[in-house]
């Protein structure tokens, strides 16, 4: 077979395939394997669509992402803008190649005129076309029927970040025993006396991460005991049922066969032919057949052994038997088959028990996020696809709904079908059911201008052999159970239905369609991937004579010695480098330098990329693994060690990135000066760049801190002294600005490594122009907090931390850089050069917790377990169904892999574990057997020896280049900027200020009265700091905890080792706090209508018009119907017994939080007072008092 050919039956024309599924007048389902132009297909039926008279407003086409719609709708416009300029000859020639010579066998002027007038159709029609996400569609439409879908009209939705840090709380919340409901406190009890901390959590973030699934199963079951309820039915067992009762049971079964039983033992311990096998038997045996049946629950355990292996499984039959008592092999094999069944029942009862603890936690998990959620007005993305799916399908309110979408929608076309999980689905079968269904099954009707506009039709188009999506809950299966559903319904309204193939590639080269068709010709590789017909995976490629290239090369070896990091996601902060990386290198990094190495050559020698007929550039190159794994690093280094312009991965964790590291060191160090390690890591920042010897002159032989040590050059004109007063200014700022503020300032204004030019510059000198990408995500996050939950820096910190958002990179914005991504975040994308290295190694097996139906369509509560080992019954089942399917995604996960390549391919990996021969189902193994079942009709080319032993298989170019899909324009080198364009911006005149618990404003440096502290007399302000921090933190989550724990939480608070208190200490911390939450009358500061710790955030004009930029935090905020009520904590020692005697500073800061608050609540009169915590006792300040003091 020649390298131009991939198959010697081709079906029909690709193009008579595409206009058949084009076809306005028919429902559509298209099975499009990859690269063969299924958005071409979908934009030619909208186009059909419109030329055949729908108005845009009565189409709706749903597509998988947001890329994919934006792609859709810019080949829309290209298409629509073209056809409105072209001649006629022109268009003639295009309307031709879209509806066939049948369907435009001629010149058409009314059909011309049509065309050209759709541009304006559809920009004039109100919305445009239609083409969204399903996520978007049902955003719409719970904004346009918020009162019948039951949430609020000006919902918002929550960021993923955001979502993730909610969560967190919701979980710590329950975990943290804040839930007044005691079956869930019991349920925690149960579990962390079951598993350790860390499979604890690793479970529990499980479920959490199934939360739409969850919701979706208490929805349908209506509550959690009924689910729980469906556990002990997977098992047979009744609710409630003790493992200790079965095992009784099973003890006392009449079906013993006793008689044999003991005739055998008398024969094992009375015959001298026993052997040892016999003989262990014995004892055992004896005690358990000589007790009364209601007293051997206790020697069960023995019993057990005789027929069992330590793993449960049930011993051989020479483990139970010699062959001189084979006479007895029945009887003991009977005997562990009933034991078998009833240890089945009593392990189902332990997963059963702990299942349902499970639920019940997960449950209360969920519910406190809808709590949270409901009060900052969120939706997340699983909430639009339930809530939308319930709103169709209610009683009642969905004839409503449906009947007001039926007025709008004709024809719903559906891209990406394999990515779609069982309730989307749920959604488009609601709408596509009045498409068939009742007076929406209708001819089509006569148009304005007599034509025939096409009756309501379904276009469905996917590709089962790239559903990779398992963990977004999408599954083949669902794709073929709607497939089948729909043409059901179609053809039963007597509708034409058509299911059609398209197996033409336009995108990939035919050498490498060949490999994919030889790789998928085996069995094992072809399971989860060939059609249920049997059919064998087949394509045919449109690029004949274009030439195409697949490479192999052999495994880099393993070397004894060599480190094995690979399970390691990343180097953790803390390790030191190698202290030789040349004699350390693993396979892996040395695969990284031989991948960066052959780069680098192709590039050097400017090798041809013969289909375009122009040297191989970076941008033409991805490289594709699996899971973002410590090769990443590895080959972004070697890229960068040879000057290779790489992307980076995809995707990025925000807080692990460089730059962003270097601004939180920054933050951390204005927050607690006194950390010597923070404030190291800062001097050696971009921003600052000392080196190792002036780091050592500083530190070494200092006296208390090294800021200390640092500050006492602040005077002087040397680099010490500049960077002392470059962090003292910013350490006087640091509780005056938002954290965009500060850290927007400190990117804007020049910086001790560069006092001529900015922050930002001077680290992306030090790093490069690709720490742009993460220091502008990382501004966009503080606006995001600010937006969000006003706060101070520390808030923020803890926020970004917590979240740890991760940002998908644009890795197609053109940039001639070489694109390093996972499998999955490549669908839809291609390149000219695919390189493979990640091929080595299969997936593990299945042991995450929970195990939910594997039929993702089905409902079923989850299963866990204290261990993968206990699994048994319907936890078995389930396990080795999910294996399963865990096998058939890894096949088309590699589907994928192949199949993004248009022209060259290049396979490589890796030697693991004990570095002899890789396993028979990775990918390595299946594409080296493709390689081979190759060889045998076609030249494959081997060269080299051992490790360096490379296969290739390639095709000479006979067609003309085909017109280049990346483009780069090197263009005339730019003008040098202007000198303004370089300068520094004149600052804003506009003061910061931060109202902190010690007052606020300038008279926060005026002496105020000491604060009493139990923690000791000669601490001074710290003690007195502490103190107050203590008490304040005691007051804002204490009163949320029920009242009959309050003081044991408080008592087990204090006395933790972290507050360093003696016994005195924590009684007198006891008293006051527990004297104010159990005061009558301050019953409303701490009741539902009360905030703690609330963030105010303003801006204050002075009289002599500076503006002043106001960032505080109310202690406790009241809102009531009739006044707003803000209270201040105070800890002074003795308290002002009167007003005069209240130092100004803490009614300057009252009267800011007035001025702020009275603009929130411009109805309200807002009252102040301040809760001296000493004595329990509120002091009400009068707001002709307060006036003295609101001029600023």
């Amino acid at each position: 077979m020649s390298p131009d050919s991939t198959n010697p039956n081709p079906p029909l024309d690709a193009s008579v395939v595409q206009r058949h599924a084009a076809d306005p007048h028919a429902s559509v389902w298209v099975n499009a394997s990859a690269g063969t132009g299924k958005t071409k297909v979908l934009t030619d039926r909208i186009l059909r669509l419109l030329l055949a008279g729908v108005r845009p407003t009565r189409i709706l086409a749903l597509t998988f992402t947001k890329a994919g719609a934006a792609e859709m709708s810019i080949r829309m416009q290209q298409r629509l803008g073209g056809w409105m300029v072209a001649d006629d000859a022109r268009l003639d020639a295009q309307l031709r190649d879209l509806l066939g010579a049948d369907g435009y066998p001629s010149a058409d002027p009314a059909l011309r005129s049509r065309a050209r007038s759709l541009f304006a159709a559809v920009l004039e029609a109100p919305g445009g076309l239609q083409i969204q996400t399903l996520h978007s569609f049902c955003t719409g439409l719970l904004r346009r029927f918020p009162v019948e879908a039951g949430v609020a009209p000006g919902f918002r939705l929550i960021e993923e970040d955001a979502a993730h840090t909610t969560l967190n709380q919701a979980r710590d919340y329950v975990l943290n025993g804040r839930s007044d409901d005691q079956a869930v406190g019991e349920a925690l009890d149960y579990l962390t006396a079951l598993l350790d901390a860390d499979r604890f959590s690793k479970n529990m973030n499980a479920l959490i991460e199934e939360r739409g699934r969850l919701a979706r199963e208490l929805r349908r079951a209506g509550s959690v005991t009924t689910l729980q309820q469906e556990i002990y039915d997977l098992f047979g067992l009744t609710v409630g049922q003790s493992e200790r009762e079965i095992r009784l049971a099973a003890c006392t079964d009449p079906a013993i066969d006793e008689a044999g039983l003991r005739e055998a033992l008398s024969d094992f311990a009375n015959n001298p032919k026993a052997k040892a096998t016999e003989k262990k038997h014995v004892p055992a045996m004896e005690a358990f057949l000589a007790a009364e049946p209601e007293k051997r629950l206790a020697l069960l355990d023995d019993y057990l052994g005789v027929f069992f292996i330590k793993s449960g499984a049930q011993k051989a039959d020479k483990s139970l038997v010699t062959a001189a008592f084979k006479e007895h092999l029945p009887i003991m094999r009977a005997e562990a088959e009933r034991l078998e069944a009833w240890r089945e029942r009593w392990m189902g009862t332990r997963i059963a028990e702990a299942s349902c603890h499970f639920l019940t936690v997960g449950e209360a998990i969920l519910r406190r996020y809808q709590q949270l959620k409901q009060h900052l007005g969120y939706l997340d993305f699983s909430d639009l696809i339930l809530i939308s799916r319930d709103l169709l399908r209610s009683t009642g309110k969905a004839a409503w709904v449906l009947y007001k979408l039926d007025e709008g929608l004709d024809h719903l076309l559906i891209d990406e079908a394999q990515d779609t999980n069982p309730e989307q689905w749920d959604i488009v079968q609601t709408i596509a059911d009045e498409f068939f269904s009742g007076m929406g099954v209708a001819e089509g009707r006569e148009g304005p201008d007599g034509h025939l506009i096409p009756p309501r039709s379904l276009f469905v188009v996917g590709d089962e052999k790239q559903s990779i999506y398992s963990f977004q809950r999408a599954s083949p299966e669902t794709f073929k159970s709607m497939r089948a559903t729909f043409a059901r319904q179609v053809e039963e309204a007597q509708r034409p239905w058509r299911p059609l193939q398209l197996s033409h590639s336009f995108r990939t080269s035919p050498p490498v369609l060949q490999l994919v068709d030889k790789v998928f010709a085996d069995n094992i590789a072809a399971a989860g991937v060939r059609p249920d017909d049997g059919a064998g995976v087949q394509h045919f490629s449109s690029r004949a004579g274009h030439a195409g290239r697949i490479i192999l090369w052999q495994p880099e070896p393993r070397f004894e010695g060599d480190e094995q990091p690979e399970s390691v996601k990343d180097p953790q902060l803390w390790e030191l480098p190698p202290l030789s990386r040349v004699d350390q290198r693993s396979a892996r990094q040395r695969l990284a330098e031989r991948i960066a190495g052959q780069i680098r050559d192709w590039l050097d020698q400017k090798t041809l990329l013969e289909p375009y007929n122009r040297p191989i550039r970076p941008g033409d190159i991805m490289v594709l693994v699996r899971s973002r794994s410590a090769f990443i690093p590895a080959l972004v280094r070697a890229f960068q060690a040879r000057n290779i312009p790489v992307a980076g991965a995809d995707r990025m964790v925000l807080p692990e990135q460089l730059a962003v590291r270097d601004l939180l060191a920054l933050a951390e160090f204005l927050l607690l000066p006194e950390d010597d390690l923070t404030l190291a890591c800062v001097l050696k920042s971009p921003l600052i760049g000392l080196d190792e010897a002036q780091l050592a002159e500083l530190a070494i032989g200092r006296q208390g801190t090294l800021w200390r040590s640092l500050h006492s050059h602040a005077e002087a004109n040397t680099p010490f002294g500049v960077v002392a007063r470059y962090l003292a200014h910013w350490l006087g700022r640091v509780d005056f600005m938002s954290p965009y503020q500060l850290f927007a300032g400190v990117l804007a204004a020049s910086c001790p490594a560069l006092p001529d030019g900015t922050g930002r510059r001077a680290i992306l000198g030090r790093l490069g122009v690709d720490a742009a990408e993460p220091i502008d995500e990382f501004l966009d996050r503080c606006l995001a907090f600010e937006r969000e939950r006003p706060g101070v820096m520390q808030q923020f910190l803890d926020w970004l931390m917590t979240g740890a958002p991760e940002i998908k990179r644009d890795q197609e914005s053109g940039h001639d850089q070489i694109r390093i991504m996972t499998v999955h975040g490549s669908k839809g994308l291609q390149a000219p050069i695919v390189i493979l290295p990640d091929t080595t190694q299969t997936p593990k097996a299945p042991d995450a917790q929970p195990l939910w139906p594997v039929e993702l369509s089905h409902p079923g509560a989850p299963l866990f377990a204290g261990s993968t080992k206990d699994y048994v019954g319907a936890a078995r089942g389930r396990q080795e169904q999910i294996r399963t399917r865990q096998d058939e995604e890894y096949n088309r996960l590699l589907y994928v892999a192949l199949t993004r390549a248009a022209d060259w391919l290049l396979v490589c990996g890796w030697q693991h574990g004990n570095g002899k021969n890789l396993p028979e189902k990775s990918w390595y193994e299946r594409i080296r057997a493709g390689f081979e079942a190759l060889a045998e009709t076609d030249q494959v080319t081997k060269t080299g020896e051992g490790d360096r032993t490379v296969w290739e298989f390639a095709s000479v170019q006979s067609a003309a280049p085909k017109p280049d899909a990346r483009p780069y324009d090197d263009g005339d080198p730019l003008d040098a900027l202007p000198d303004w364009a370089t300068r520094l911006a004149a600052m804003e005149q506009v003061r910061e200020l931060a109202l902190t618990p010690s007052g606020g404003g300038e008279d926060e440096t005026h002496a105020q009265p000491a604060a009493a502290s139990p923690i000791g007399a000669d601490d001074g302000v710290n003690a007195a700091l502490a103190r107050g921090r203590l008490v304040h933190t005691l007051l804002q989550w204490l009163p949320a905890a029920p009242v009959a724990v309050r003081a044991k939480r408080l008592t087990e608070y204090l006395a933790k080792p972290v507050h360093d208190l003696d016994a005195a200490a924590q009684a007198a911390l006891t008293g006051e706090v527990l004297a104010i939450l159990d005061h009558p009358d301050y019953a409303p500061l701490f009741g539902p209508d009360s905030r703690a710790e609330v963030s105010v955030t303003g801006e204050i004009v002075q009289a002599d018009g500076m503006r002043v930029s106001v960032n505080g935090q109310i202690d406790r905020l009241v809102v009531l119907p009739d006044r707003v009520l803000i209270v201040d904590y105070k800890t002074n020692r003795p308290p002002p017994t009167t007003i005069e005697a209240v130092p100004p500073a803490y009614l300057r800061q009252l009267a800011m939080y007035r001025l702020l608050v009275q603009r929130l609540y411009p109805e309200k009169p807002v009252e102040t007072a301040l809760l001296w915590t000493i004595d329990s006792r509120i002091m009400a300040i009068p707001a002709p008092v307060l006036d003295q003091y609101s001029v600023f």
